[in-house]
């Protein structure tokens, strides 16, 4: 998946794990449907999606994921690898 553009749900959801993960080493599903205002069902499926590309595993984010996020410019604009959808 690194070459392929996250969708709005990915992109949420590997943002999410990672602002949580910087204080907690364990992030549940319902928490992440919380940070990112989704269901409980659609942050599942984006997970199961995110873990067959080899984003997150049972840990977490993997360095894949992280390397995943798009950049933040110093305009505060996300640049890289996010698509509507």
């Amino acid at each position: 998946m690194s070459e392929k553009k996250l969708n709005r749900k990915q992109f949420d959801i590997l943002t999410c794990m990672e602002r949580i993960q910087r204080d907690h080493a364990h992030v549940t599903q319902r928490e992440l449907a919380d940070a990112a205002g989704m269901s409980l069902g659609s942050v599942n499926r984006t997970l199961a999606t995110l873990a067959d590309a080899g984003l997150t595993d049972e840990h977490g984010l993997t360095a894949a994921g992280y390397a995943a996020l798009p950049i933040l410019n110093k305009h505060g604009e996300y640049r890289g690898s996010l698509t509507e959808g």
